[in-house]
């Protein structure tokens, strides 16, 4: 939850992919007299984990039409995010790391999973390589992430737009555009393209992937390994200056070449300053009218820096929103401790919601340090804040049992006696479950998948 600007950033470089939900599917309509959607939607109906979906797609390959796989292709991702969740952090234990690096390379190697010794991991990798899923590394770091390259040989099964979409994750995803000398050009390209189709997307699932794609895009093209390609364009390199200054005029037309000429046009070179011009656009699709700046300022003696709504079409609703933050702000102020810094950043931004993580760190008179956090989502559509009762349209005696049910796959079992505060991101949500101490409290992060049991989830994509 404490993550720095830059650091936002930097991750989204490596962090790939990837209704009602009372487990209903979250795709379009079926039609009862197609048989092929049919069974497609009879087999979803059964709530298949990733593995299973993967096999149904490899044996029902020729008979699968564009519709039913669009749906296929929806309901996979989803469910591997609760696979990556877990894997992610099992991949660290010794029989995992063994398995991987001395059994199969390094690299999930579909060939080597049957000599894995241990049968418990041997079935985990196959689950992996059955749920077109592949083991990427980022500096060593192994990470678990959808088999784009795998599922772009299924193009036929899907619609052009999500064919496309697995093309141009399957792209990046297998470092098409690296090398010595890194291709640029042909990632700017391929950013523009992908926001274009994100702008002509009728399907809402695919547009997400695209506008996660996008952003991993925008930071590869011009934030870089650990910054180093903002940093050259900051220090006055002359062939960042130049390529910058090209985007911004080819693609003048786009979001990409209007973020290229505010780069250009910035009253400041530094780092800091640069990067939330950066991350600061990507709060919403490109071509939403909705943006986020940043205030920065004190407040009953606290430096603040806040985030501030604009482009809601409701300009009432905006107005109650923004006043909303900044009243939250204040209420984080430690009126006694002179040094304080106190922040309200956004998290997550769609067509219906926007979530916010609010903080203020400080030290006491006793120099001990205090950190205190709050989690704010609104409603767009009404301008105000939404709870978790509102946005699962239930109350919480009707739902903490499954909610408890779903924190206890986490690890967490700590007993609810109200609905927890929850901050929204684009795989889910976490929860901030207080603990019987001051500085006990619990972290649970809730994917969309498990979600689907509580709220029809297109509405947070």
């Amino acid at each position: 939850m404490k993550k720095t600007i830059v650091m936002i950033l930097i991750l989204a470089l490596v962090l790939a992919s990837a209704g009602c939900a009372k487990q209903e599917n979250s795709g379009p309509p079926v039609q009862p007299e197609d048989p092929v959607l049919q069974k497609t939607a009879d087999f979803l109906a059964n709530e298949p984990d990733a593995a299973a979906i993967g096999i149904f797609i490899r044996e029902s390959e020729q008979e699968i039409k564009t519709q039913a796989g669009d749906l296929l292709l929806e309901r996979l991702i989803i469910t591997q995010l609760d696979v990556i969740a877990d894997f992610n952090a099992k991949i660290y234990q010794d029989p995992y790391m063994t398995a991987l690096n001395a059994t199969m390379g390094g690299v999930l190697d579909e060939a080597k999973i049957k000599d894995i010794p241990d049968e418990t991991v041997r079935n985990d990798y196959q689950m992996l390589h059955d749920g077109f899923l592949k083991i990427v590394r980022y500096e060593e770091t192994p990470v678990v992430e959808p088999d784009w390259s795998a599922l772009a040989g299924y193009a036929a099964c899907f619609t052009a737009e999500a064919s496309g979409m697995a093309e141009l994750c399957d792209r990046l995803q297998n470092r098409y555009y690296f090398g010595d000398p890194m291709n640029f050009d042909l990632l700017a390209e391929d950013t523009a393209k992908t926001e274009k189709l994100i702008r002509d997307a009728k399907n809402s699932f695919v547009r997400w992937q695209l506008d996660r794609l996008y952003d991993r895009q925008i930071g590869n093209l011009l934030v870089g390994p650990e910054g180093s390609y903002l940093e050259e364009f900051a220090t006055g390199q002359e062939a960042a200056q130049a390529r910058i200054s090209a985007y911004a005029e080819k693609y003048k037309d786009s979001d990409l070449g209007i973020l290229c000429a505010r780069l250009l046009n910035s009253d400041t070179k530094e780092m800091m300053p640069l990067s939330d011009l950066i991350l600061y656009s990507r709060y919403f699709s490109p071509g939403d009218q909705k943006k986020v700046a940043r205030i920065s300022g004190s407040i009953g003696g606290a430096n603040c820096n806040y985030a501030e709504l604009s482009g809601l079409g409701d300009q009432e609703h905006q107005k109650n929103i923004n006043q909303q933050i900044r009243s939250a702000v204040e209420a984080l102020v430690n009126k006694d401790t002179p040094d304080q810094f106190v922040s309200a950043s956004v998290i997550f931004g769609n067509g219906n919601f926007i979530s916010l993580d609010l903080a203020n760190s400080y030290t006491d008179a006793a120099g001990a340090f205090k950190y205190i956090e709050r989690y704010l989502t609104f409603d767009l559509s009404t301008g105000e804040q939404i709870g978790l009762d509102a946005l699962f349209g239930d109350s919480f005696e009707n739902y903490r049992d499954k909610l408890q049910t779903a924190m206890s796959k986490r690890n967490i079992s700590q007993p609810l006696d109200k609905a927890p505060e929850y901050l929204l991101d684009d795989q889910g949500m976490t929860l901030m479950i207080p603990g019987s101490d001051p500085g006990s409290t619990s972290y649970v992060q809730l994917t969309l998948n498990d979600l689907r049991q509580f709220m029809d989830i297109t509405k947070l994509y």
